[in-house]
């Protein structure tokens, strides 16, 4: 190899002597080129250092900003759908309580001659009955109001057309067995309704639908004073005393 062309790296690595001078100094020849004049062998430690400082600054920025802009929204929105979720249960636990007390006033309608000697007794535990039942329908109202503006129009119509029926139903003064078979048969598909979810959008239509028939029907049958012994074909069989309220 002739002294007057550079070396390169690989006729360096053939000799110990020239490498150990390549790696301690900053003139020795890299494809032709010396280490100086290509950049390889100097470390700006400055720039490193700013990088450094900077990426550690963004970092921080962003931790604080999360935690003292983003984290309280989500905080908040947070405890809404837990608020959400407990309305909701709180909901169809009352919906299930007004289906009871319908079913209870509506066994008022009959109850076996033997049983007539106790007739005041029955009165007194009905009369209970029939007073749970509106506290039952305010309790309702007051969980669906909670969670009324996140409701889809739909569920929203639906719940207000049910306790508009089920409201007057309740403070009315008819027949206790009459008023609880109403009751009762319009909460059913309401249960259905509640429980439906918002994504099974044609079934939650179907539900909806038959809600608003069995409202009609039992609006109607309580303006005639009947109950849901009438929509039967028979009559119950005899042996039986009428208690009214």
């Amino acid at each position: 190899m002739s002294t007057s062309e550079p070396e390169t790296v690989l006729d360096l690595f053939s000799r110990p002597a020239a490498l150990y001078r390549l790696c301690n100094s900053d003139t020795a020849p890299v494809n032709g080129q010396p280490i100086r004049e290509t950049g390889l062998h100097s470390v700006d430690w400055g720039t490193v250092a700013t990088s450094v400082v900077a990426a550690a600054c963004t970092a921080v920025f962003v931790t604080l900003a999360v935690e003292y802009l983003a984290k309280p929204s989500l905080e908040a929105r947070k405890e809404r759908i837990l608020q959400q979720h407990k309305a909701r249960r709180n909901g169809r636990t009352q919906l299930l309580r007004i289906r009871e007390l319908g079913i209870r006033l509506s066994a008022h309608r009959r109850i076996p001659k033997a049983s007539t000697s106790n007739r005041a007794l029955h009165r007194e535990i009905y009369a209970e009955f029939n007073k749970e039942l509106p506290d039952a329908v305010k309790k309702f109202d007051e969980a669906f109001q909670e969670i009324a503006p996140s409701l889809p129009r739909l569920i929203y119509s639906a719940v207000t057309g049910y306790l508009g029926v089920v409201k007057a139903i309740a403070m009315s003064e008819g027949s206790w067995s009459h008023k609880g078979s109403n009751i009762s048969l319009a909460t059913l598909p309401m249960i259905d309704v509640w429980d439906t979810p918002r994504w099974r959008c044609i079934r939650l239509r179907r539900r909806v639908r038959q809600l608003e028939l069995v409202l009609d029907t039992a609006v109607d049958l309580f303006r005639q004073g009947k109950g849901v012994e009438a929509l039967d074909e028979k009559e119950p069989a005899g042996g039986t005393a009428e208690l009214t309220s």
